[in-house]
């Protein structure tokens, strides 16, 4: 009995003792590498679902604003663009063609005689 005690009872310090400081020991070890495992798969796994999801409402969102405003913005630059080109062309082409008609030489010289006719007949 008092050999059983003499063995027993250091033995229970000591394993209390071991059990304890290993069971700090490990249980610290396993959770943070554990918790560091587990954080870095739900991260990623979760940093992908969200991405996932955020990018593609993101993208079709803002895709839609984006080709709005730019649709927009594009659409009357162009027509101001066109439109002062085709007018600047149309008057140019035109008054060039209305001079070059009215400076031909016949239609001058039926100016000046339809004008010579006038002045005659008024005198």
């Amino acid at each position: 009995n008092k050999l059983y005690k003499l063995y027993h009872k250091p033995y229970e310090k000591l394993y209390d003792k071991l059990y304890d400081k290993l069971y700090v020991k490990l249980y610290d070890k396993l959770y943070r590498n554990l918790y560091n495992k587990l954080y870095d798969k739900l991260y990623d796994k979760l940093y992908e679902l969200l991405y996932d999801k955020l990018y593609d409402k993101l993208c079709d969102k803002l895709y839609d604003k984006l080709y709005e405003l730019l649709y927009d913005k594009l659409y009357v630059k162009l027509y101001n663009k066109l439109y002062d080109n085709l007018y600047h062309r149309l008057y140019d082409t035109v008054s060039n063609k209305l001079y070059d008609k009215l400076s031909h030489p016949a239609i001058f010289s039926y100016n000046y005689i339809a004008k010579q006719t006038v002045l005659f007949y008024y005198l």
